[in-house]
């Protein structure tokens, strides 16, 4: 996971098994992900009503040049 400020977008990143959500479930173990960006209101990890959100994926782990457009809203 990882958290950012809406003004570093947009952001270039690399997920490897740091970044995944919990250490037990490490990325390098799967062959494609889907990928989440969310802007909270509140800065909360679970999604929320009225965050705005985009979803790309299953993309291959190790994928370069994904892009995720957030573009809609959690109802």
């Amino acid at each position: 996971m990882l958290k950012r400020r809406v003004g570093d977008l947009p952001l270039d990143f690399v997920l490897d098994d740091a970044a995944a959500m919990m250490p037990s479930l490490k990325l390098s173990s799967f062959e494609r992900v889907v990928i989440v960006a969310r802007i909270s209101k509140n800065a909360s990890a679970q999604s929320q009503s009225g965050d705005l959100e985009g979803t790309v994926g299953p993309v291959a782990v190790g994928a370069s040049a994904v892009r995720i457009r957030i573009d809609r809203m959690v109802p």
